[in-house]
């Protein structure tokens, strides 16, 4: 039996998403009620979304994606102020396929506002007027 040797390049691979907020890599990041924070996505230069043609970075609202930036490979956004938590997503698509990425801002508590009553049992029982 004769063996048949093919050659040629391996097909492309999908690009490798990468989606980082503030100064951390972690999924989840959190932030103090009513500020901003940086998303940045694929490293510097784009290194890790090489593969890509186009990333798209965004956030689920009403069901729908809307799209901050719309742009090829690398870059970062300030977003906020942020007074609820919220979820960002990259989406890398390339001549191998798609790589996503996420990343969850969590937003803490509002401050509490107003003054305590007229007497002191009032601040001591958490009763605002």
């Amino acid at each position: 039996m004769n063996e048949v040797t093919v050659t040629g390049n391996p097909p492309p691979s999908a690009p490798e998403a990468d989606i980082t907020a503030g100064d951390s890599t972690a999924a989840t990041v959190s932030i103090p009620y009513n500020t901003s924070v940086t998303l940045e996505w694929c490293g510097t230069g784009g290194a890790l979304c090489a593969d890509a043609s186009e990333c798209k970075v965004g956030t689920a609202s009403g069901g729908s994606d809307v799209y901050y930036v719309v742009g090829i490979r690398s870059g970062s956004k300030t977003v906020g102020p942020l007074t609820a938590d919220t979820t960002y997503h990259l989406t890398c698509t390339g001549p191998g396929g798609t790589g996503t990425d996420s990343v969850l801002i969590d937003v803490g508590s509002a401050p509490v506002s107003g003054s305590c009553g007229t007497t002191k049992d009032s601040c001591l029982t958490g009763t605002f007027s």
